[in-house]
């Protein structure tokens, strides 16, 4: 179990600490007014005696008491011990989902939860692209019990579990070694800010608006793909080079070099294909996406180049993404971020 300090609301009461001296008047101090965590942030604290207000937020080691005196904050020498509150599973899932609701993915998908207990206690997460037996070792010889993974598990239904596939064995792995397992797919791909804004960001696009939004049913709006503007325009040249590097390809497939300079630049995620028709409509010059088939290169000519990075690469972001949310939620919770999962090898 690990321990919680104050932070934010909402409130519970907490024992106040034993009177102390004030470090700069040598006066005793009787109540905590203020109180925060060591690496320095500035957390309120309720003024009723014998209370502070704290909150689900997370940070090994002890909390330093800061207290009131005329009218001043003083760091005080007295310290609260570690209090010990469990957080779930389902907290976690929680978070996510506010930023990125299940129903924002699509019909075909299968996000959320894929395999355990929601009402576990988390002891830690490890982030990572796709679900892989290395992954599942990983999380549990890190202590976490919990992964939070971009690509579903399960994306497909299983009429067994045993050895014969990589998803009945990572899920045979799991329960084996008590890990749960969680995926943000569609959802996080749909969700404003997430990951097509992540993906602008590294292209540096500016002026970004949603390609294709798409209104569903309990009045959320799904991205669909992103459009923006690179800060100047550029050849085709520049552009791959911009694109290769942003993503850290081995190499690019694209659609024959326009001869005109590119500043639209329109882009998806993942398999984005199903885009490139609303790219072209909407007038961009190139559009970026993880992959296309052969076909889908074809008839494009001087309208718009097509631009390809590979899967893996045009969505890796995610996981960053995926960390900075919970982060931000819970800033002492173990995180760990798990290497490549790319099985696609260049020579």
């Amino acid at each position: 179990m690990r321990p919680l300090y104050a932070h934010a609301t909402p409130s519970f009461p907490l024992h106040a600490p034993p009177a102390g001296k004030d470090r700069a008047t040598g006066k005793t101090v009787s109540r905590p007014v203020f109180l925060r965590r060591l690496e320095g942030i500035p957390v309120t604290a309720s003024r009723i005696p014998g209370t502070l207000t704290a909150s689900a937020a997370r940070h090994p080691g002890s909390t330093t008491i800061l207290t009131g005196v005329r009218g001043r904050i003083r760091e005080n020498c007295v310290t609260l011990p570690p209090i010990h509150i469990s957080m779930q599973i389902k907290e976690v899932a929680a978070t996510l989902e506010r930023f990125a609701p299940l129903s924002l993915q699509e019909s075909y998908d299968n996000a959320g939860f894929q395999v355990g207990l929601t009402e576990a206690e988390v002891s830690g997460v490890l982030l990572c692209l796709d679900v892989t037996e290395a992954a599942v070792r990983a999380a549990a010889e890190s202590g976490c019990n919990l992964i939070v993974a971009h690509h579903p598990l399960l994306f497909h239904g299983l009429k067994c579990v045993g050895d014969a596939t990589q998803p009945e064995r990572c899920v045979r792995l799991a329960i084996q070694l008590g890990v749960a397992v969680y995926a943000a797919h569609t959802n996080l791909d749909n969700a404003p800010g997430g990951v097509c804004f992540t993906m602008a960001g590294q292209l540096g696009l500016t002026d970004v608006r949603s390609l294709m939004p798409q209104h569903r049913a309990d009045g959320l709006d799904a991205v669909g793909g992103l459009i923006g503007c690179l800060p100047e325009a550029e050849t085709a040249t520049a552009f791959l080079d911009r694109v290769k590097a942003a993503f850290g390809a081995a190499s690019l497939r694209h659609s024959a070099p326009l001869g005109r300079p590119i500043r639209t630049v329109a882009l998806c995620g993942g398999a984005g294909a199903s885009f490139i028709d609303d790219a072209l409509r909407a007038g961009a010059d190139a559009y970026v996406t993880g992959e296309a088939s052969y076909h889908h290169f074809f008839g494009l000519e001087e309208r718009m180049m097509l631009v390809t990075t590979g899967h893996y690469e045009s969505e890796q972001y995610a996981v960053d993404l995926l960390a900075s949310i919970l982060r931000d939620a819970f800033p002492g919770l173990t995180l760990r971020q798990f290497g490549s999962t790319n099985p696609v090898f260049y020579h």
